[in-house]
């Protein structure tokens, strides 16, 4: 491994020992977020607002199954009626919609290992022509049906690293 893989490794693995030590030390610090932190839908409140807030570039999958868990944690929660009413057969429709794209995610993640890129489309300096050459031919291939949806790369994308 290189130099610069391990330094970053290790900048990694700092970072992750700092959070858990975090994890460990706040609760006994402040009993309040120990106490949100021990409830059956932490998760739930911790990814609301983004998934909200991404829902405008990312749709609202994520959000929709945030909702639907807390539809199913509810009685757990409280004991009152639950303010969300998805049907089964929207809940059945939602899991299709989440197959779906799981699947077409792992389709984009073969073609990255196909054209030799990162997760944005980005390739080293010296292999963007031979890249351009091989994501052409996978963009003549690419077939929305059988790959659960459009062509990932184009000008202007959006990138998770410019927003």
């Amino acid at each position: 491994m290189s130099p610069e893989k391990q330094e970053y490794i290790r900048i990694q693995h700092r970072y992750a020992c700092r959070h858990r030590l975090y994890m460990q030390i706040v609760p006994s610090w402040d009993p309040l977020r120990a106490n949100v932190w021990a409830l059956p839908h932490c998760t739930a409140l911790e990814f609301l607002v983004p998934f909200i807030t991404r829902c405008v570039a990312d749709g609202p999958l994520d959000l929709r199954g945030l909702l639907v868990s807390l539809q199913e944690r509810w009685s757990s929660i409280v004991d009152s009626p639950c303010p969300i009413d998805f049907t089964a057969k929207e809940i059945t429709a939602h899991c299709e919609e989440t197959e779906a794209q799981a699947e077409y995610e792992r389709n984009v993640n073969r073609l990255h290992d196909v054209i030799g890129c990162l997760n944005d489309g980005s390739v080293r300096p010296e292999q963007l022509e031979s890249a351009k050459e091989k994501m052409e031919l996978c963009r003549r291939e690419w077939d929305e049906t059988a790959m659960k949806g459009p062509f990932p790369f184009y000008e202007g994308a959006h990138s998770y690293y410019l927003v």
